[in-house]
């Protein structure tokens, strides 16, 4: 009898232990709220500033402010003109170093501001005062390359980045006002400072649409930049915000095709026109403060910059372990 029950309980005690194993092993810890993720996604928001730089030609010099964004009424309205919004994602590469795509549309906004004066007899010139008013938005996508100078456990983790940027203006507005004056002049250079008699004054406004015919359609450029990294915890779980400022600068001319010269006019059948020599005829811009075809050999290059405060918010993609307080149906 007793050799019997022996006989029975080992099986049991066998079978009640590995049950007991089983419901023995350790609960999942918690996860490292700190461990960073492989990869982030993120939202992004700033503002801008856009100068225009001309090179080369006449070499006009205008006069720009360095941002249109104004202190006072309008505010809100004209940050709105230099505002920007996008998404991100961002690989992590190395424990100082990471990569990002990035794609944002953003609004610009500039003002160029100059004088000419046009001898139109001994006696007489033409004055004119123009002030232009910029505005555009287009859509940018730059692949950032950041390099950390903490490692990810820090809190705060300030670093630097440069990145490639392809820009594709989208649409917007040239709009021109001019004050045009005929003046009384001296006939010697020691009289310049003489008082000028104003005889007649004319403003006239213009607006013109961006297009092919005023911008190149795209563009690259590089952007440098610095900031700092502020990672935040949540639970098992955490978020990142980074703020930084970078220059931007287009590294390609932005006259297009047709003010540089280079359209050949077409008739209604859309054929090239040719004078009588057989040679194209070239479709010459023209100058709005002058009235006049433009001379490309006196037009130069047009480059444009800008300079970005943005703010982002990183959101990393990782599992969370659920806690240690759980019941036993999830260990299914």
């Amino acid at each position: 009898m007793r050799r019997f029950a022996y006989i029975f309980l080992i099986p049991l005690f066998v079978i009640g232990g590995n049950v007991n194993a089983q419901f023995a092993k350790p609960l999942p810890k918690k996860q490292n709220p700190w461990k960073e993720a492989q990869f982030s996604v993120g939202i992004i928001g700033g503002l801008s500033a856009t100068r225009w730089f001309h090179q080369g030609g006449t070499s006009t010099n205008f006069e720009q402010p360095i941002t249109t964004i104004a202190l006072d009424s309008t505010f809100l309205s004209s940050a709105l003109n230099n505002a920007l919004a996008g998404i991100t994602v961002q690989k992590k590469l190395g424990e100082y170093n990471a990569i990002g795509l990035e794609v944002i549309y953003a609004n610009r906004s500039t003002k160029l501001n100059n004088r000419f004066v046009t001898p139109i007899s001994i006696n007489h010139s033409i004055e004119v005062l123009a002030h232009s008013s910029i505005q555009y938005s287009e859509l940018l996508i730059q692949i950032p390359i950041t390099q950390y100078f903490t490692n990810s456990a820090k809190t705060i983790r300030p670093y630097v980045f440069v990145a490639p940027r392809v820009s594709l203006p989208l649409q917007g507005v040239f709009s021109q006002e001019k004050d045009t004056l005929i003046n009384a002049s001296p006939l010697f250079s020691q009289y310049n400072n003489a008082t000028r008699l104003i005889n007649q004054t004319t403003t006239t406004s213009t607006t013109d649409t961006i297009s092919a015919r005023n911008m190149n359609r795209w563009n690259i450029g590089a952007v440098v930049g610095l900031g700092i990294q502020f990672r935040i915890p949540v639970g098992s779980y955490y978020f990142d915000t980074k703020l930084d400022a970078s220059c931007h600068l287009g590294l390609l001319n932005t006259y297009s095709k047709y003010e540089r010269g280079l359209v050949v006019k077409k008739d209604s059948n859309g054929n090239d026109i040719l004078d009588p020599n057989g040679n194209p005829v070239l479709d010459l811009p023209i100058n709005l403060n002058t009235g006049r075809p433009i001379d490309p050999a006196l037009l130069g290059t047009r480059y444009i910059s800008n300079a970005t405060v943005k703010l982002t918010l990183l959101f990393p993609i990782k599992k969370i372990n659920k806690d240690a307080c759980i019941s036993w149906g999830e260990y299914d």
